[in-house]
C-alpha cells in the first residue's frame, strides 16, 4: 500500500478478475466517475463511437485504475495514464487469446476426430 510521501506503482499483474469485462463489474458510480471525466459514456469511448469517438486512450487507463482501486484505496490515476499500450493490455486482460485454453499444451497433438 502506499504511504503518504511515497509514490503510487500501479500493479504488473492484471487488475480486471477472471470472467469480468472491461465494465460489467463496475459499479454504476465506477462507471460514471469515468463517464464524467472523460466527458461521455464509457462505453461509447470504448467503442470509439459518437461523442466518445477519439477518447479510447482516455478510458482504458481510467478502467484500469477503477479495477486496482478496489484492491487499494490508494491507487493513483496519475500512474496509469503514463503506462504503455501493452502495459494497459495486460492490466485489463486484453492480452490473453479468448479461443487459447489453458489448460492446453499447444505442443500436445490434436485431438481424434
Amino acid at each position: 500500500m502506499s504511504e503518504i510521501g511515497t509514490t503510487y506503482t500501479p500493479p504488473t499483474e492484471r487488475v480486471v478478475p477472471d470472467g469480468a469485462g472491461l465494465v460489467d463489474g463496475l459499479t454504476v458510480r465506477e462507471l460514471d466517475m469515468v463517464s464524467r471525466q472523460l466527458g461521455c459514456d464509457v462505453t461509447a469511448a470504448l467503442a470509439d463511437q459518437g461523442n466518445g469517438a477519439g477518447k479510447l486512450w482516455a478510458a482504458l487507463p481510467r478502467l484500469a485504475w477503477v479495477w486496482a482501486k478496489r484492491t487499494d484505496p490508494h491507487a493513483k490515476l496519475d500512474p496509469f495514464l503514463d503506462l504503455s499500450s501493452s502495459q494497459l493490455s495486460t492490466l485489463l486482460g486484453q492480452d490473453e487469446d479468448p479461443d487459447e485454453d489453458p489448460e492446453t499444451n499447444p505442443t500436445d497433438p490434436a485431438p481424434a476426430s
